[in-house]
């Protein structure tokens, strides 16, 4: 009898024992899981940060665009000799869209803006995009307009069953304020609208390393011309994505989306610190669980246990004093 009670001691000990074992093995591959979904995570939330600010980027530029076509329906039906309407209706689609000039070109003949004023468009550097009217409305940037020396978004809005088109020369600066520094993005996130030949078209006034020359790529190492590809390549198909790369001494995940015109694309760098501070506190919060959860499982086998020993104990207690009563 005391044998088999032995025996039984040593299985529920045994027991006992692989419970904390599966416990604890339990408990490292959530630690590895905890680790791996934070990092996903705060990835997935600085990409939809980056997403809703592309989006209203490529809002922006499509109220201009749309402003801009329903002059141009208007415009048809003018003859070019109507400068007087025909500056009329430039007022006004400058005054709705925020373009600083706005512009009436037929083939062959200068173009009218807002103050009626003629402007000879066959000289400039862009007068191939000018000239070259499709049906649809076209987008360049400008590093200089030859107009009053900005950088510019030209709107090359076409005008319906005549060789004309409307000119709109949009400031980047208006896309300033939509580059501005997110929380979501930390103090110190670098952020552009880029061409997918990592061009800078308009940044935020950070002096990151991937701004400053004028090109994302100017200062990353070697080591990440791989990155570098998958990004152009990206970029070009208007793909979204993100990589880590470092440029000289600056570590950061850049997040880019395309915003719907050309191949430019929103661009963020977040610096790496401040993703991995996210990421811990991320891992911090989940942990906290993970370890109320272990705590309860370990006390519910110690008390287990214990239930189980202080039983046994009083088993034999009485077994010993009935066979002290039966002797």
């Amino acid at each position: 009898m005391k044998k088999k009670g032995k025996t039984n001691a040593l299985r529920w000990m045994i027991l006992i024992v692989i419970l904390l074992i599966v416990v604890l093995y339990m408990f490292f591959n959530f630690s590895v899981r905890i680790k791996n979904e934070a990092e996903e995570t705060v990835r997935s939330e600085l990409v939809d940060a980056a997403e809703k600010s592309a989006v209203q980027i490529s809002a922006k530029i499509q109220r201009v665009s749309v402003a801009g076509e329903v002059i141009a329906q208007v415009l048809k039906d003018l003859s070019a000799n109507d400068e007087e309407d025909i500056g009329r209706y430039m007022l006004a689609v400058a005054e709705k869209t925020g373009a600083y000039e706005a512009v009436f070109y037929e083939k062959d003949k200068d173009g009218i803006d807002q103050n009626e004023t003629h402007i000879e468009l066959s000289g400039k550097q862009y007068f191939s995009f000018v000239n070259g009217l499709t049906e649809e409305t076209q987008y360049t940037y400008l590093k200089d307009d030859e107009l009053t020396g900005q950088a510019a978004m030209l709107f090359l809005v076409p005008v319906p069953d005549r060789e004309a088109a409307l000119l709109l020369f949009y400031a980047f600066d208006n896309f300033k304020e939509l580059l501005e520094e997110d929380s979501e993005y930390g103090r110190t996130a670098a952020i552009a609208i880029s061409d997918a030949g990592g061009n800078i078209l308009e940044h935020n006034d950070s002096s990151s390393n991937y701004l400053s020359s004028g090109n994302l790529w100017t200062y990353v190492g070697e080591e990440y011309g791989r990155q570098i590809g998958e990004m152009k390549f990206n970029m070009q198909k208007n793909n979204s994505g993100f990589c880590v790369m470092e440029a000289d001494g600056e570590e950061k995940t850049l997040i880019y989306i395309p915003i719907g015109i050309n191949d430019w694309t929103f661009v963020v760098g977040v610096d790496q610190n401040y993703v991995k501070q996210r990421t811990s506190r991320s891992i911090r919060k989940t942990s906290i669980m993970l370890y109320q959860l272990l705590g309860v499982a370990l006390l519910f086998a110690a008390a287990f246990g214990g239930t189980h020993i202080f039983t046994r104990l009083k088993n034999e207690e009485k077994r010993k004093a009935l066979q002290e009563k039966a002797d």
